[in-house]
């Protein structure tokens, strides 16, 4: 069997996802999705539970949904695509990781990853940054990558660019997995408007907004059920406990989680000093070396005491959703990967990853106050797996 692996938020689920689902299985037997949890890589809660995007992307022909734990989850595009490629090293069942991108050139891509990955961008790199402390790091990373190897269309897109992330990965770790990217239809991640496919950014404003978006007939009837009953997360309802907890915060002691230094902390303790809601919080914190993405992470790594050190090796995940045919394949995983799957979360506590396991418990906490109806803090934890 034929097993392609897709590393993904789907928050919210919608065609397009589905689209591309459809594409991997041209050429596979079967599709493991390893997806966020309950925050994304912007830093931001997911806008409907893990369990019910897992139940959407089984709907939409996925075969197994894997969790992507915190603080991975939250991650910038490093981390998030290096634990996305371990577990799916690890399940030692995947023979393909496929993704979406606005280039669909998986040649092109994989260039830009070789050329990223070489010793003389490595180096020219730290050279520029201890040159230009204070710069953006992405824009450096961009503009010393051009001045060495040209400018290459494949370096627009938050698709392309989580792509190559994905490639380094696999090259750096000299991985059997064939890569395979399918183009995307539609709007871009980012886009807010326009014709066709709708994107995750457009649909979340549309939910913020009180709407439906255009999702598949299960996704909007989900959507629904999760509005009426306050169950939809958003970033602007934890305000409260991000401004509380940096008002009586300290920059020196902030500086120890990730994502933080002493600038931006001190920035953010005199923004939340006079700010009244989350979009003054961001706005008075952000310069054109902090990006709301990162101002957004480093928050959630010091409210919830995340460190570098927190970024090792994933050792575990847990099973969100299964088909009939993924069932067989968690099995399987168990058999002959080197993963641990966590069925049942309450299990955890017997588990040799239990202390990992709680920094996820603490910003599963966190997200059922992100509810518009905030919800007990172990919500998740007595949620079971969508089993088909």
């Amino acid at each position: 069997m034929k097993i392609s692996a897709v590393i993904c938020e789907y928050n919210p689920f919608h065609p397009g996802h589905a689209y591309h689902i459809s594409e991997v299985k041209k050429n596979s037997d079967a599709v493991i999705a390893v997806m966020s949890g309950s925050f994304t890589q912007r830093g931001i809660p997911a806008v409907i539970s893990k369990y019910e995007r897992a139940r959407e992307a089984i709907a939409g022909g996925a075969d197994l949904v894997l969790e992507l734990p915190f603080p991975y989850c939250a991650a910038s595009a490093e981390y998030f695509s290096r634990a996305g490629v371990d577990i799916a090293e690890r399940a030692g069942v995947v023979s393909e990781l496929s993704f979406g991108s606005e280039s669909g050139d998986a040649e092109a891509l994989m260039k830009i990853a070789e050329n990223m990955n070489s010793i003389a961008f490595d180096r020219a790199l730290s050279e520029a940054s201890a040159e230009g402390k204070g710069t953006h790091y992405g824009r450096l990373f961009f503009s010393v990558y051009r001045s060495l190897f040209g400018d290459a269309p494949e370096l627009d897109g938050s698709n392309n660019i989580l792509g190559i992330a994905y490639l380094r990965e696999l090259l750096r770790r000299k991985s059997g997995i064939v890569p395979h990217t399918v183009r995307r239809e539609g709007l871009a991640y980012n886009d807010t408007a326009g014709e066709g496919c709708i994107s995750a950014s457009a649909a979340r404003g549309m939910i913020y907004s009180g709407k439906i978006p255009p999702l598949t007939k299960s996704g909007e009837d989900t959507l629904r059920d999760c509005m009426a009953s306050g169950k939809i997360a958003r970033a602007d309802n934890l305000f409260l406990p991000f401004a509380a907890f940096l008002r009586m915060a300290k920059a020196d002691e902030l500086c120890r989680f990730s994502e933080m230094n002493e600038e931006l902390a001190s920035r953010l303790i005199s923004a939340a000093r006079t700010s009244f809601d989350m979009a003054s919080l961001i706005a008075a914190a952000r310069t054109k070396s902090y990006s709301e993405a990162r101002i957004n992470r480093a928050m959630l790594f010091a409210l919830l005491g995340i460190t570098d050190a927190d970024f090792g090796e994933v050792s575990y995940t847990s099973l969100l959703a299964a088909s009939e045919t993924g069932r067989r394949i968690a099995s399987e995983i168990s058999k002959k990967g080197r993963l641990f799957i966590l069925a049942k979360p309450a299990d955890y506590r017997q588990s040799p990853f239990a202390a990992q396991y709680e920094k996820g418990l603490r910003a599963e906490a966190l997200w059922t106050l992100a509810l518009d109806k905030p919800a007990p803090a172990d919500l998740l934890i007595k949620s079971k797996p969508y089993i088909v």
